[in-house]
């Protein structure tokens, strides 16, 4: 309890305080660290620049709204960095470097901070400056290795779209100037056959047999040296104050689309049984709504519920490639977006606060598919975005049927 009063603290003053309580914190196992940003380092680091991408995000088509669809559009380059006597946990996108004594932090540099929090695995909050990390976990030791981690690794949208994808830059030249023993992922990756299977397509095709080492999220590393590919499809983390906007994600269609090609190539072909699909959540679920009630109505217009846990990925990919129209709460799930076919129709819903997320509309808009959003009536927790909440039937049927003709 201590210790998560002084973070907070920390966070609340922003870091100006005395270093008494710096000291407390080391207690606690926790240290204050400074912080350089990823797009800020010199070539002294950054050892290729291997692709640049024309890169696009779109927010979301929202049905009540009378403002057209914003896009935004921006290059992104994509650079492999090598850094050495290194720390890190596979489930943040930063790195300690142990002879500066420094955090390397990747962020989307066009965002500003004060909207941003890039928080994960081992580091507990950071400023523009500095970091509050935890270093308290067991330690494993290993010697050159690939980076396949990050924000949000265990994450399917995150995993798919995001880290994936990564693994197409690689080649053998590249392995032969900056070799490595192996790759590091996330325990989850080992753990999640559809995971599995997407890393094993992507690195067949990649033409890559290094060895994978899956890493606990409980546990630090320490590598000798690490080859880190940064992100071609982004969206901020987490967000702070002004929680959406279409400039905090952008995505490389090129990159998207042949990474969809590799993955419906690398399946076995599956009958797919529906062509109109809701994507619903058991229960023990988070973000519970009034889901009976919607689902009831549209399994009466001829909808299907499906629960994703339930399919193989195979399978997935076919349900997604059919669908003609889908239906379901925002989520991870419509990361399959980039199977389907041309024309799909989907409807989704977002909280007010979230009213330009612009992840999966995006997709949609990149995979020409036309997904159209309603807004939340309410929620349990207006602070909490994750909170239960309740959509209008209403509201949905309506749009369904304008969507229908």
């Amino acid at each position: 309890m201590l210790g998560q009063w002084l973070v907070d603290y920390v966070k609340f003053k922003g870091f100006n305080l005395p270093g008494l309580y710096f000291t407390l914190l080391k207690f606690k196992k926790i240290y204050k660290k400074r912080v350089v940003w990823l797009d800020q380092l010199d070539h002294s680091h950054r050892k290729v620049d291997c692709a640049v991408h024309p890169c696009v995000s779109y927010s979301p088509a929202i049905d009540s709204s009378v403002d057209a669809v914003k896009a935004h559009s921006v290059e992104v380059e994509t650079s492999f960095y090598h850094f050495s006597n290194v720390l890190f946990n596979i489930r943040s996108s930063g790195f300690l470097l142990l002879d500066s004594d420094t955090l390397i932090l990747e962020r989307l540099p066009e965002v500003s901070l004060n909207y941003c929090d890039y928080s994960a695995g081992f580091i507990r909050m950071h400023s523009e400056s500095y970091a509050l990390i935890r270093l308290n976990r067991k330690k494993i030791k290993l010697n050159r290795v690939l980076f396949l981690g990050g924000n949000g690794c265990f994450n399917y949208y995150h995993w798919i779209i995001e880290l994936a994808p990564k693994i197409l830059y690689l080649n053998e030249q590249l392995l032969e100037d900056y070799p490595v023993d192996c790759i590091v992922c996330d325990s989850a990756i080992e753990n999640i056959a559809s995971f599995r299977k997407i890393l094993e397509a992507l690195l067949a095709v990649a033409k890559i047999d290094l060895p994978v080492v899956f890493v606990d999220k409980y546990d630090e590393v320490y590598a000798d040296e690490v080859l880190y590919i940064s992100n071609m499809n982004n969206v901020v983390f987490n967000t702070v104050d002004k929680l959406s906007s279409v400039q905090y994600s952008h995505f490389s269609p090129s990159l998207l689309a042949e990474t969809r090609n590799i993955l419906i190539q690398s399946v076995k072909p599956e009958k797919a049984a529906y062509s109109r699909i809701f994507l619903a959540r058991k229960e023990t679920q988070a973000r519970l709504y009034n889901q009976d009630e919607v689902l009831g109505y549209f399994m009466t217009q001829g909808f299907q519920p499906v629960y994703l846990e339930e399919y193989s990925f195979d399978e997935q990919i076919a349900l997604f490639g059919a669908a003609e129209f889908i239906v379901g709460p925002s989520g991870a799930a419509w990361s399959n977006l980039i199977f389907c076919q041309k024309g799909c129709k989907g409807i989704s819903w977002l909280p007010e606060k979230l009213s330009e997320f612009s992840v999966f509309s995006s997709l949609a808009k990149i995979f020409e598919c036309d997904l159209r959003f309603v807004m939340t009536d309410q929620m349990a927790d207006e602070q909490d975005i994750h909170s239960d909440y309740k959509v209008n039937v209403t509201d949905l049927q309506k749009l369904y049927e304008k969507m229908r003709d």
